[in-house]
């Protein structure tokens, strides 16, 4: 497998519906349906990471956050590690849209669209 891409469309109708019973005010025993199912996540990421060979790179990206129950928030989560990426955090907030981009760049292509800022982690196509 040259590329898999899952959604996980649950997690967002999830986050949507349990996210006012966690911003109202108290004490959080952490056992609300949305913590378990993303303690669940963890664990099978987890999982997942282990049996990655040394030249896999794991992506995980979200579309983005949630301000309220009704409202989006723009900042979102994008985290890659294995296949030769440096640990580290890139800067600035990389939009949604440009990571088309880096997929070509890791398939060896070179897009003719607006790239993504990777800080030197990809260079000439594919991971270094």
């Amino acid at each position: 497998v040259d590329l898999l891409v899952l959604r996980v469309a649950s997690l967002d109708i999830l986050t949507h519906g349990r996210y006012r019973h966690l911003a109202r005010a108290g004490q959080d025993d952490g056992a609300d349906p949305l913590y378990a199912f993303y303690r669940y996540l963890d664990a099978r990421l987890g999982e997942l990471d282990r049996t990655l060979d040394e030249d896999d790179l794991l992506m995980v990206i979200s579309d983005h956050g949630i301000e309220s129950t009704l409202l989006h928030d723009r900042h979102a989560l994008f985290v890659a590690a294995g296949g030769g990426v440096p640990p580290g955090r890139l800067p600035g907030s990389p939009d949604l849209s440009t990571v088309p981009w880096l997929l070509a760049r890791l398939f060896g292509l070179d897009p003719p669209w607006p790239p993504m800022d990777t800080d030197g982690w990809i260079d000439g196509g594919g991971l270094d």
